[in-house]
C-alpha cells in the first residue's frame, strides 16, 4: 500500500492524485526492477543492505491547517456585512433622527460606531490630556481623565444578530455535515470581527471634534481628547457574539447530530427556543410600557420640553427591549434605580431604588400596572413554544422546566447587559477622582422573575397536559379507611382472600358451587353427561388460588 507523500494518506491503486489532498503523486509499481536486474526484487534484498520489515503502521499524517481556510468564505462574508449593515444603518438613522445639539456629520458618524459597537456589549472610552487652572492667580497643573460606559441596545442588537441568523441556516442548509456549518460560523463571526474593528478604529473622535470644545474641553489648546469604542473589546465580544450565534443556530438542526448529540438536542433545542423567544419579545414589552405609559399619564408627567416629537420617537424606538427588559422586571416586583459610589477626598456612595407602585404614584400613570399581565403573557408564549417544539421527542415536561431553570441565569444575564453602567477615573497633581454608576434594574432582585417562570411552566404545563396532574394528586393522595391506589395494593396473605362470588372470609361457599363454576351434579347447560369426568375440588378454606381460574387440588 503506497501512502501520499504530501498528506501521508493511503493511495489507492493506478490513482494519480491523492484523494485527500489533491496533489499530485506517483506510485510505485511493483514489478518496478532494480538497477542492473532483469527481475524485480525487494529494496530489503539490496547486498549490503540488511533486511528490514515494512511498517504495518503508516506514517502519521501531518496537521492541514490549511484546511481551516477552505471554507465558504462568499457567505461568511455575505452574512457579516448584512448584520454589519443592519446594525451601523439602524444606529445612525436613529442618531440622524435624534438630531443631538452640537454634533457634526463626523461627530454623528462616531456616535454610530459606538452604537453599533454596543450591540456586541462593547463599551464606549474617552480620554483627556491637558493643562488646566485650577483658580485664578495658580498656575497650570497637568490632569487627565478617562471614562468607559455604556449598555446593549437590545432592538438593533437583536436585529442585526437575528437577521444574521437566519441568512447562515439559509447558506448551510444543504451542508450535509455539522463541521463544515461550525467552520463556516467561525469564518463568519471573524470576518464579523474585523470588519466593526476596522469601523471603529476609523471613527472616533478627537479634541476638535464640536461635542468635545462645547462640553468636554477646557480651552486650552494644549489638550489632547480621544472618544470611541474601545477596539479590543469590540474586536473579541464580535467575535463571541456572532460566534455564538451561529453555533447555536447549528446546535438547532437534528439532521446534522449523531446518536448521542440527538440525545442532548431532544433536552437542549426546545429550551434555546424558549430563550431566544423571550429574547424576541423584549421589543414587543417595550411597546406595551410605551402604550400603557403614554396613554394614561398626565399632561404635566409627558415628555421633557426640550425633545421634539422626533427625537423623542428616536430615544424610544432605540430603547424599545430595553424599556421591555425593565417593564417585565418591574412586573415580576422588582426595583428600577440607580447606583453611584464616587471617591475623591472622601467617600460617597449610595442607591436609589423604586419598585412598580412607586412608579404608578409619582408619574400618575395608572397604565404601568400593566406590566404585570404582560409579564405572564410573555413568559407563557415562551412556555408555549417550549412545551409545542418538546412534544415530539415526548419530554414536554423535562424541556419546559429546563427552560425555567435556565432563565435563572439567562435573564440576571439580560437585565445587566440592559441596564446602563458606566465609570470615569481621573487625577491631577493633588487628587484623584475614581466614581462608577449603575441604572437599571436592581442586580440583587433580578431572580424574582425566573422564579414567576417557574410557576408559569408548571401551569402551562398542567394545562396541555405535559404534566399528568391527576395521576400525580393519585399517587400522593390517600386518606385513612379509602381504598388504596392500585400500584399500592397490599400483598395477599393466607386467609384473608375473598372470592368475587361472595364466599365470606372464613373460606364457607353459602352457593354450594366449587370455585371454578363446574355443576356438582356432572352435567353442565349443554346436556352432556360429564360425570364421568374428574371434578376440581374446593380449596381449602385457609388457602386461595394460586392464580385467576387456577384451583388448588388437594
Amino acid at each position: 500500500m503506497n501512502f501520499c507523500p504530501h498528506c501521508g494518506a493511503r493511495l489507492r491503486p493506478d490513482h494519480l492524485f491523492c484523494a485527500s489532498c489533491g496533489q499530485r503523486v506517483v506510485q510505485s509499481s511493483p514489478s518496478t526492477s532494480i538497477a542492473g536486474q532483469g527481475s524485480p526484487r525487494p529494496w530489503s534484498a539490496v547486498p549490503g543492505v540488511p533486511p528490514v520489515a515494512p511498517s504495518a503502521t503508516p506514517p502519521r499524517r501531518p496537521v492541514d491547517l490549511t484546511g481551516l481556510l477552505r471554507g465558504n468564505w462568499v457567505a461568511a462574508l455575505v452574512v457579516a456585512l448584512v448584520a454589519l449593515v443592519l446594525a451601523f444603518g439602524s444606529s445612525a438613522a436613529l442618531i440622524w433622527m435624534g438630531d443631538p445639539d452640537h454634533t457634526s456629520t463626523h461627530d454623528r458618524l462616531v456616535f454610530s460606531a459606538i452604537a453599533t459597537a454596543s450591540t456586541v456589549s462593547a463599551d464606549a472610552v474617552g480620554s483627556i490630556d491637558g493643562d488646566y487652572v485650577a483658580y485664578e492667580g495658580a498656575g497650570q497643573e497637568d490632569f487627565s481623565l478617562a471614562a468607559a460606559g455604556g449598555f446593549v441596545p437590545f432592538t438593533v442588537a437583536l436585529l442585526s444578530l437575528g437577521v444574521a441568523g437566519w441568512l447562515f441556516r439559509r447558506f448551510t442548509r444543504g451542508y450535509p455535515q455539522v463541521k463544515h456549518a461550525i467552520g463556516d460560523a467561525l469564518r463568519a463571526a471573524l470576518v464579523y470581527a474585523l470588519l466593526m474593528m476596522a469601523v471603529v478604529i476609523a471613527l472616533r473622535g478627537d479634541e476638535d471634534s464640536r461635542v468635545y470644545k462645547s462640553d468636554g474641553g477646557f480651552g486650552d489648546e494644549s489638550e489632547t481628547a480621544s472618544f470611541g469604542a474601545s477596539i479590543p473589546t469590540t474586536f473579541f465580544l464580535a467575535l463571541l457574539v456572532m460566534f455564538s450565534v451561529l453555533a447555536l443556530a447549528c446546535v438547532m438542526r437534528r439532521d446534522w447530530l449523531g446518536a448521542r448529540m440527538l440525545k442532548v438536542h431532544a433536552f437542549v433545542a426546545a429550551p434555546i427556543s424558549g430563550i431566544a423567544t423571550f429574547l424576541l419579545m423584549l421589543p414587543v414589552a417595550g411597546v406595551v410600557a410605551n402604550l400603557a405609559f403614554w396613554l394614561t399619564v398626565k399632561d404635566d408627567h409627558g415628555a421633557d420640553d426640550e425633545l421634539d416629537f422626533l427625537q423623542t420617537a428616536a430615544i424610544i424606538i432605540g430603547s424599545l427591549g430595553n424599556i421591555g427588559v425593565g417593564f417585565l422586571g418591574a412586573g415580576s416586583g422588582g426595583p428600577i434605580g440607580n447606583s453611584w459610589d464616587a471617591r475623591e477626598f472622601d467617600s460617597d456612595r449610595g442607591a436609589e431604588w423604586h419598585r412598580l407602585s412607586w412608579a404608578v404614584d409619582e408619574t400618575d400613570a395608572w397604565g404601568l400596572w400593566f406590566a404585570i399581565p404582560t409579564l405572564f403573557v410573555v413568559l407563557a408564549v415562551a412556555a408555549y413554544v417550549v412545551i409545542r417544539r418538546a412534544r415530539a421527542s415526548g419530554h414536554a415536561f423535562a424541556n419546559v422546566m429546563i427552560w425555567a431553570g435556565s432563565m435563572f441565569v439567562a435573564y440576571p444575564v439580560i437585565a445587566r447587559l440592559a441596564s446602563a453602567h458606566g465609570a470615569v477615573d481621573g487625577d491631577d497633581a493633588t487628587s484623584e477622582l475614581s466614581a462608577e454608576g449603575y441604572f437599571g434594574l436592581k442586580p440583587a432582585d433580578t431572580l424574582l422573575l425566573p422564579l414567576i417562570a417557574v410557576l408559569v411552566a408548571l401551569v402551562l404545563a398542567a394545562v396541555t397536559g405535559a404534566l399528568d396532574v391527576r395521576r400525580i394528586a393519585a399517587s400522593m393522595q390517600q386518606s385513612p379507611g379509602t381504598t388504596p391506589h392500585p400500584d399500592r395494593v397490599p400483598p395477599v396473605t393466607p386467609g384473608s382472600w375473598t372470592h368475587p362470588s361472595g364466599m365470606n372470609p372464613s373460606g364457607a361457599n353459602p352457593s354450594g358451587m366449587n370455585p371454578s363454576g363446574a355443576n356438582p351434579s356432572g352435567a353442565d347447560h349443554s346436556g352432556v353427561d360429564r360425570s364421568g369426568v374428574d371434578q376440581p375440588a374446593r380449596w381449602p378454606d385457609h388457602e386461595p388460588p394460586t392464580q385467576p381460574g387456577h384451583v388448588h387440588r388437594p
